[in-house]
């Protein structure tokens, strides 16, 4: 099975009793560097107190929003998500935060001025 090509398994895996998308793109991503981006909550959190994603966004729509904007790569999937849940645990429980622990942007240590340039989306819309 594992010899399948990344989409088809993905498929095959989701219909399966029991794992759901983000279970099957975590083994994807994480055991066979498959380019499947893993859109769990930390990322709809931190995307969405960016203004990046509706707060209501659903897993599909977050990882289809990375899988536009990022280029499609298994190490830079992997790297954009630790640093998402690096914010995301940075700026829980501190003044400023919103009810789900993530603060917004107009509230961040440094707002005023722009993002790194070296993880900077740029100016996104999912």
């Amino acid at each position: 099975m594992f010899a399948t090509p990344g989409l088809e398994l993905r498929s095959a895996l989701l219909e399966l009793k029991g794992p759901g998308p983000k279970t099957v793109d975590a083994i994807l991503l994480y055991t066979r560097s498959q380019a499947f981006f893993v859109a769990d909550a930390y990322t709809r959190r931190v995307l969405a107190r960016q203004g990046m994603l509706a707060e209501n966004a659903t897993y599909a729509e977050a990882q289809n929003c990375i899988h536009l904007h990022l280029r499609r790569d298994a190490n830079v999937y992997d790297e954009f998500h630790a640093l998402l849940v690096e914010v995301a645990n940075a700026t829980a429980g501190v003044a400023g935060r919103t009810a789900n622990g993530v603060r917004s942007r107009s509230s961040c240590r440094g707002a005023s001025r722009d993002p790194p340039r070296a993880w900077s989306l740029g100016p996104i819309e999912c």
